[in-house]
């Protein structure tokens, strides 16, 4: 683990594209919480606008157009939580991903609608990989669907996939 104040190590990044901002939550210990705000026009540190309600670490990042996600992570953790985008957010924990499943090292990808829960270790970093496909509704706070399968098992995937 790092040393510095956020841990940015394995932690979730999401976009917020109209507003020129990008965010970092969590990190690579299940402790850490904050998030970070910078500016993609400037050359400027980040700025601590807020924590998330569990700490995350090795877990999937999403985004919509409003908000960010950070699903599952380290130490079997199943949490879906939520953030607005803005100068100070406070993280939610809204839902669960799919019934037996807490994935870490997985990937996250979204689209307008939803936002993907990929692949990951469901034990506890033993290489215990799966190959489930959580969905997690941008509109409803409500618990992912395992919709599909992976064509084979995977973990550390990296935590954020492609973006909006």
């Amino acid at each position: 683990p790092g040393t510095r104040e956020t841990d940015d190590n394995n932690a979730t990044g999401s976009s917020d594209q109209s507003a020129g901002y990008g965010y970092v939550a969590g990190g690579y210990q299940t402790t850490r919480k904050i998030i970070n705000r910078f500016q993609f026009a400037a050359n400027a540190s980040g700025t601590n606008i807020g924590d998330l309600a569990q700490g995350a670490g090795h877990a999937g990042g999403g985004a919509s157009l409003t908000h960010s996600y950070t699903m599952g992570g380290a130490y079997q953790q199943n949490w879906i939580q939520k953030y607005a985008f803005g100068s100070s957010t406070t993280g939610f924990d809204i839902a669960d991903l799919s019934a037996g499943t807490h994935s870490w090292g997985s990937c996250g990808i979204s689209s307008l609608t939803n936002s993907y829960n990929c692949g990951g270790d469901i034990g506890l970093g033993g290489g215990n990989s799966t190959d489930i496909i959580n969905k997690v509704s941008h509109s409803n706070d409500v618990n992912g669907i395992d919709i599909a399968n992976l064509a084979t098992a995977a973990n550390y995937l990296g935590q954020t996939g492609a973006h909006i």
